[in-house]
């Protein structure tokens, strides 16, 4: 586990540091991402000091910009980081480590935070929303709904992207609600022992049944009241599906099809036959969104064919990148603010148009090596930068490989913030005495 990003703007308040502690003295270090290794051997460099960090550790890679910190602080930030704490072994040598006692200490505090965040989920109005019971005339108004919608757009001359978020939010606002084993799902979430789910590990899985099995974990719910009632909506959602007065049409099926809609609607000339389901797997994933959780329920007959299945959260309501980047900035202003990129950083990304050539054999750039050239000191660190620049603040961070997915102009042109840093939904802004601080999800 680990913290993968934090930016640090706090006010430096030394109290009760002799004059000659060498913690005492002041550095400033501004470089693009590096090993930790490389990092330490320049403050130990700058310092005096004899300040390293043992393998794997030292093999992070960190970015770091401040100005006039006091190194005990920085190290401190450091420490922070990286879930490690610092060991004197003699004077003037101290050694980063990740040891027991702060792994234990941030497993607790990952396993508190998931379950706040569980609990607020269960709260939530939309999670809510699942709980209620589906009545037919529930299924009606949504059908019905979604038909006329469907039949006016088929006479709208659109553009393809267009009609893509129009069929997505189509599906995300009116059929998504109609899926009956989404509201068993929540049902079932909603009885189980939360904490067996923040016992997950970020980026592993778990599956709950009512099974028994080498892989399965026990699913402690009474199963049998909500499986009925799952049954009695399914009903319901069928025989609205399956009536002459609300069916869907082929040229209303191939649209949905065409526009991934990748749905079951019921056959009204052969009603499927529905079967109660003997096995319940509840699959959860542990995973770096909003939601913290990836979940998937199956529901599998005694010859272990899957009669139905859904996933939760659902699908969000798309409104288009340029309104989705106007929110982004409504809630940070600094992201309207311009990345600084630096010339290597320019030539990286030149770099990259090479391999857009077709038919010509061209040798891959040096600078595209990261034998050669680390490839987070690029896009990464000068959007960090810029950053922590615009807030005024300093900047402490543990640089993590999805930073790569973080895309620039290929021409270097000065870019916001916001278009840049596109997958943020690891990173938590909080403001902090002095400052502010952001971090974010561990592993």
């Amino acid at each position: 586990m680990r913290r993968v990003i934090a930016c640090l703007g706090l006010l430096a308040i030394v109290l009760g540091w002799g004059v000659d502690d060498p913690l005492q003295q002041r550095v400033s270090y501004d470089k693009p991402a590096q090993t930790l290794k490389a990092l330490l051997r320049d403050l130990s460099a700058q310092t005096n000091l004899n300040l390293y960090a043992a393998p794997p550790l030292d093999a992070e890679i960190v970015l770091v910009a401040v100005q006039e910190m006091p190194i005990k602080e920085l190290m401190e930030h450091l420490a922070y980081v990286v879930d490690g704490e610092w060991i004197a072994e003699g004077e003037g040598q101290h050694r980063l480590a990740r040891t027991p006692k702060v792994i234990a200490k941030r497993r607790q505090e990952d396993r508190e935070q998931t379950l706040a965040a569980l609990r607020e989920m269960l709260a939530s109005e939309e999670f809510r929303r699942y709980l209620e019971p589906l009545t037919r005339e529930e299924v009606v108004e949504r059908v019905e709904r979604i038909r006329k919608q469907l039949r006016e757009i088929a006479t709208e001359e659109r553009e393809y992207e267009s009609l893509w978020i129009f069929h997505h939010n189509l599906r995300a606002k009116e059929w998504e609600p109609l899926d009956p084993q989404r509201r068993l799902l929540c049902r079932i979430l909603q009885q189980m022992d939360l904490n067996a789910l923040a016992e997950i590990p970020l980026w592993e899985r778990r599956v709950f049944s009512n099974m028994s099995g080498r892989y399965l974990l026990p699913l402690r719910v009474n199963l049998a009241p909500l499986l009925q009632r799952w049954q009695t909506e399914r009903e319901a959602f069928d025989s609205v599906l399956t009536s002459l007065r609300h069916q869907f049409t082929e040229s209303d099926k191939q649209a949905m099809d065409y526009f991934w809609w990748d749905v079951e609607i019921p056959d009204a000339r052969s009603p499927p036959e529905r079967r109660m389901p003997t096995k319940v797997y509840l699959e959860a994933q542990r995973v770096d969104s909003e939601a913290g959780f990836s979940l998937i329920l199956y529901l599998v007959d005694e010859a272990g064919r899957v009669l139905a299945s859904t996933q939760y959260p659902l699908r969000a309501v798309w409104e288009g990148e340029e309104r989705w980047l106007e929110q982004q900035v409504r809630e940070d202003p600094t992201l309207a603010k311009l990345v600084e990129w630096r010339e290597e950083t320019r030539q990286w990304l030149q770099a990259w148009t090479i391999l857009d050539f077709r038919g010509e054999v061209k040798p891959f750039p040096e600078w595209l090596d990261p034998a050669k050239h680390e490839p987070l000191r690029f896009v990464a660190t000068d959007a960090l930068r810029s950053y922590a620049r615009h807030r005024s603040l300093s900047l402490v961070a543990l640089v993590d490989d999805r930073l790569l997915l973080w895309r620039a102009d290929p021409s270097g042109k000065p870019q916001p913030l916001a278009r840049v840093m596109t997958s943020r939904n690891w990173l938590h802004m909080s403001v902090v005495e002095g400052g502010a601080a952001c971090q974010a999800a561990r592993e």
